[in-house]
């Protein structure tokens, strides 16, 4: 998936090669997603009158063209209720020069309860 979030290993590559090794940004992801997934499906249906023979014109483009259009903004404005209802809050934004993720230096040889006492 084009917009998914990105698993633990490959950030945790990232973070070790100095990049930031982050996600992207998961309001900008679903607005886009939806986009896309209206653009694909536009562009099916604009081939599909072109394999049909139909008379084909400017205002079928201009016609899915204003469907993604409005398809990414009611994502926009629907999306942002929905994430408050169930729950999810804004992500952390890092400032600069600060990492929003602990680096791994602690000695994974000492035990449970070594790590505890110290």
């Amino acid at each position: 998936m084009i917009y998914s979030d990105k698993n633990a290993r490959q950030l945790e590559y990232e973070r070790a090669l100095g990049k930031a090794g982050r996600n992207r940004n998961p309001l900008l992801r679903t607005v886009l997603c939806g986009m896309t997934n209206s653009l694909l499906y536009e562009a099916v249906n604009v081939v599909y009158i072109y394999l049909r023979d139909s008379v084909w014109d400017a205002e079928h483009i201009q016609r899915a063209l204003l469907c993604v259009a409005l398809t990414t903004l009611l994502t926009a404005v629907v999306m942002i209720p929905l994430r408050h209802f169930f729950g999810f809050r804004r992500p952390p934004r890092e400032e600069k020069g600060q990492r929003l993720y602990r680096p791994m230096t602690e000695d994974k040889t000492k035990s449970f309860v070594e790590a505890d006492e110290a």
